[in-house]
């Protein structure tokens, strides 16, 4: 079966992808919280990533972040990113 929402382009870390590349794709970045902006035993985003998810926005691009913990532990590790939308608990992966 195949995901609903299934990767185009994979990297090593979301630092690498530019946003005005991103751009060029879409009009909005689904982001997943855990192990990809934050350490799955870390409580806060690190501020390399907040200012990445800055320079999407900054970009033009919608930024959603979804996640299976709960909004509480999404929004405090998102904490000083305000105007994000969130998906929280996302109960994912979804199949098809």
């Amino acid at each position: 079966m195949r995901h609903w929402l299934a990767p185009d382009y994979y990297t090593e870390s979301v630092l690498l992808l530019d946003p005005s590349f991103l751009r060029q794709l879409a009009d909005v970045v689904v982001l997943d919280l855990d192990n990809t902006l934050v350490p799955r035993d870390v409580e806060r985003i690190d501020p390399l990533y907040a200012a990445w998810v800055e320079s999407l926005r900054d970009a033009g691009l919608d930024v959603v972040i979804v996640s299976n913990n709960w909004r509480g532990r999404v929004e405090k590790a998102l904490e000083g990113l305000e105007g994000l939308r969130i998906l929280a608990p996302a109960g994912k992966p979804l199949l098809k």
